[in-house]
């Protein structure tokens, strides 16, 4: 009952669980608004890539450095993600518009916001029949196309989704026409700084191009589009092809147990939540767990530094989805001044919550920066302890204490008021020490 114990105060939520879900759906919208703006200044690929009879997307991936030189300086809570690798026999490989190097932001109409989010994502889609990669090679926005105004509605809606990763369709119901260029001016270049360049851009296209204002539709090197990509049409949208202007809000057909495709991802990102939680809680299942609990008192903050455990897989061989954070720094704060935790302990959970990741710790540690007090659990990956003598005999405000101490969880034994009953606690316990007969 761990995450449904009642809170004092409310905190305007009935409800750790509710608190927590809270602060989920904020460091998304957090984490989203940092993904976008990090694009705003840098041109962006929309590419349609077909699995075909392959037997899957191939793409391997990895965090940006934060010592990379293209790295977002006001990333707080989001983890920009690099193309590490191709399948060869994968089938963006086989496409060849994808480049190892490329970092990816959308992928099927969704933001990226870790790696982690993004490994989940592409191991659900991984067998589905296409998929739309949003990336960006960190090159400088194009110049506008000649006669952008006169374009087709078609050829807009293909410009929106090459520049602008955006599935749209210009009709009465949905997009208009003027929502759409609004949309495209957005991702070029202003027309007074790109000058210069678009003078030499339109000597180096005007052989590939066919007509006035088409020669952004077609660049040198690219393979053709593939004849199978999405087609507009007024019918209702496949559940991979298009997006209208409420894009996430849009109705599924088929419907895969949810009615819109927000539903459908926000659906995904509670299972991925569930797997982090679960792996989280598995990596620890063997080691001893300290908890700690810190009051600021008269300091301005907790003064924490969090960075992700970058031989992580040595201490829990089987993540996935996860991210092992450790502290990296301690500042001038409530914690140093404590004196109960220490550089390099793994932070395992913050105010009850479990850590799914460096994004989440630091948004956690945020949210509460002005709490009166917080709940670490760490651990530095200790053996198990050998259990006390007389476990079964100690009274409930000692085993209430060792709870938090040794299992990281805060408790309250009062079965006839909803609370944990002694027996529970006991079994929590007995779980948080070392097997005698093993010891022997």
């Amino acid at each position: 009952s761990e995450y449904d114990r009642p809170l004092d105060p409310p905190a305007g939520c009935s409800s750790l669980r509710a608190l927590f879900s809270r602060n989920n759906v904020q460091l998304e919208v957090e984490q989203e608004q940092e993904v976008k703006d990090s694009f705003a200044a840098v041109r962006i690929h929309g590419l349609y890539v077909q699995r075909g009879s392959l037997g899957s997307f191939g793409i391997n991936l990895a965090p940006m450095p934060r010592d990379h030189s293209q790295f977002p300086l006001n990333f707080m809570f989001s983890e920009p993600v690099l193309v590490a690798g191709l399948s060869p026999m994968g089938a963006a490989a086989a496409d060849g518009r994808i480049k190892v190097g490329d970092r990816i932001a959308r992928v099927n109409g969704q933001w990226i916001l870790c790696q982690s989010h993004l490994s989940y994502l592409l191991s659900e889609l991984d067998k589905e029949a296409a998929l739309d990669i949003v990336v960006t090679r960190h090159e400088p926005l194009p110049p506008p196309p000649q006669g952008l105004d006169g374009l087709s509605d078609t050829e807009i809606e293909t410009l929106a989704f090459d520049h602008a990763g955006v599935r749209l369709r210009i009709a009465e119901d949905s997009w208009s026409r003027e929502q759409a260029l609004d949309v495209l001016t957005a991702r070029f270049a202003d027309a007074a700084s790109a000058a210069a360049t678009a003078s030499a851009s339109s000597a180096a296209t005007s052989t590939s191009s066919k007509g006035p204002g088409k020669s952004c539709l077609k660049r040198e090197g690219q393979p053709p589009r593939q004849t199978g990509r999405v087609v507009v049409t007024d019918a209702d949208p496949e559940e991979l092809d298009t997006w209208t202007k409420a894009e996430y809000d849009r109705q599924l057909s088929p419907p895969p147990g949810c009615q819109s495709l927000r539903a459908l991802f926000r659906r995904n990102n509670v299972l991925m939540e569930n797997e982090q939680e679960k792996e989280v809680e598995q990596s620890v299942a063997s080691v001893r767990l300290h908890g700690v609990r810190i009051v600021r008192g008269k300091h301005d903050g907790y003064g924490v530094e969090l960075e992700k455990i970058p031989d992580q897989h040595e201490y829990a061989p089987d993540l996935m989805y996860s991210e092992l954070v450790r502290i990296s720094a301690l500042n001038d704060g409530a914690v140093k001044a404590s004196g109960e935790l220490q550089c390099g302990d793994r932070v395992v959970k913050i105010n009850g919550q479990f850590i799914l990741c460096r994004s989440h710790a630091v948004y956690v540690l945020e949210a509460c920066a002005n709490d009166a007090e917080m709940e670490f659990v760490v651990t530095r990956h200790e053996e198990l302890p050998p259990a006390p003598p007389g476990l079964e005999d100690l009274d409930d405000a000692t085993l209430e204490t060792m709870a938090f101490h040794h299992a990281g969880t805060t408790l309250k034994i009062d079965q006839d008021a909803g609370g944990w009953s002694r027996r529970q606690v006991l079994d929590l316990l007995k779980g948080r020490f070392a097997n005698e007969d093993e010891e022997c």
